[in-house]
């Protein structure tokens, strides 16, 4: 076969005898024709036909497969276990490359933000913070945009699960209706949690305007009630996790599942869970309270006691870090090196992001104690942090996506040109 010839993409449409334009009712209608026509039962001599009809339905009747089938044909489908799906799905480009934009715009504006407010902290500008604030505002208009966008993803799009004549389907309309609500459930839920946590953001931010520009007397307490109102919010969720966890180390404690994880016996496990669920809540909820008190001249510590939980964390991932190397000491040789390489690649990571995260920390400390160092530099760690994420998303992420997406189109297509439909699936005059 010639290597340049165009990939057949027809083939399927052909043994459904429609068109490529055709909607699924009418693909669902061909293949109930065909079938009932060439069905063993009605006509014994059809079999190899039969198949092929089922085959092309099973196809052409799913939406993903179909969009697959229509750009790299039947290799395209064959292949697509081995490729990533998405690098497959005609959109899944355009998606990821309108988030790159997303995330873009995104960094951008903080970026734009945070110079604002470094010249304003210094003094170079007399700005009110509300004009500070402008490109906050922004981006909570765009993060309202994308909550309101993304409640709709879906609403006017057909099922992918489209009812498969001849195929087993458990699955009852009443299952299928009660599986839509309870999805869209969800999804309303979760659109309505992310709309509090703006709604609360949002409030927080014209707060600490107000106070920043001495337009009321509020006292930080005041202005951290959104923040304390999201943290109870996030206690909420961390009680669930707890409750669930507990009840499963009880039913593991007394009932052990062998397809689960050894469960010692006594209170230990539940300590444990306990620390692992509210440590970090515990650290947001006393650095807040810390924060509050030292603004409002309750306690006049310096600025670096203040921020001592904030230093509890880098000491538990420390100790974490340890444990783990201590527990892959225990492993096999071979397991043993693979785990170490991975625990090394984590160990430069939290290098890297402590390194960044508490010379932040460190200035911020000593600007907020009357030191004399410019905001600007305060903000060097977030800028370097900002700037490389903008170099990934602004650039490096589009071009590989776009390079790994042609790489992916050309090999299945040089692949497809070169690939026979099996015998087993032509259809000959005789129906054979």
């Amino acid at each position: 076969m010639d290597p340049n010839q165009q990939v057949n993409t027809t083939s399927l449409y052909e043994v459904l005898e429609i068109s490529k334009t055709s909607s699924p009712e009418e693909i669902k209608k061909a293949y109930r024709k065909l079938a009932l026509k060439y069905h063993p039962d009605k006509n014994p001599n059809a079999g190899e036909q039969f198949k092929a009809i089922n085959h092309a339905y099973e196809i052409l009747g799913d939406p993903k497969k179909r969009s697959i089938y229509d750009r790299f044909g039947e290799v395209g489908l064959q292949l697509s276990g081995t490729v990533p799906d998405q690098l497959l799905d005609p959109n899944f480009g355009k998606v990821l490359g309108k988030f790159f934009q997303l995330c873009t715009l995104i960094t951008i504006l903080l970026i734009i933000f945070l110079s604002f407010l470094s010249v304003r902290v210094d003094d170079k500008v007399g700005w009110n913070f509300s004009i500070v604030f402008i490109p906050i505002w922004i981006l909570d208009f765009i993060l309202l945009f994308v909550i309101i966008w993304g409640s709709r993803i879906g609403d006017d799009k057909p099922s992918d699960e489209e009812e498969h004549e001849g195929h087993e389907d458990e699955t009852t309309p009443e299952q299928k209706e009660e599986i839509k609500k309870a999805k869209a459930k969800a999804k309303m839920l979760l659109v309505g949690f992310l709309s509090v946590y703006l709604i609360l953001f949002i409030i927080f931010q014209v707060l600490i305007v107000l106070k920043t520009d001495k337009l009321s007397k509020f006292s930080a307490g005041i202005v951290f009630i959104p923040w304390f109102i999201l943290e109870a919010i996030h206690s909420i969720y961390n009680t669930i996790n707890f409750v669930s966890g507990y009840l499963l180390i009880k039913n593991q404690q007394t009932n052990p599942d062998p397809s689960l994880p050894e469960v010692p016996q006594g209170y230990f496990p539940y300590f444990a869970l306990f620390l692992d669920v509210y440590w970090f809540f515990a650290i947001r909820i006393t650095q807040a309270i810390l924060i509050v008190l030292r603004i409002d001249n309750s306690i006049t510590c310096s600025w670096g006691v203040v921020f001592i939980p904030l230093y509890l964390v880098g000491l538990k991932y420390i100790i974490s870090i340890l444990f783990a190397w201590k527990n892959f000491r225990s492993l096999p040789t071979e397991q043993m090196e693979s785990a170490k390489s991975v625990l090394i690649v984590v160990i430069i990571a939290f290098a890297i992001t402590s390194l960044l995260a508490y010379s932040f920390i460190g200035m911020l400390a000593a600007k907020l104690d009357h030191r004399w160092i410019a905001m600007a530099v305060v903000f060097i760690p977030i800028f370097i942090v900002l700037s490389f994420f903008l170099l990934c998303c602004g650039c490096c992420m589009p071009c590989l996506l776009f390079g790994l997406t042609n790489m992916d189109e050309e090999g299945l297509e040089a692949t497809a040109n070169t690939e026979r439909i099996p015998v087993s699936r032509q259809i000959t005059a005789n129906g054979e």
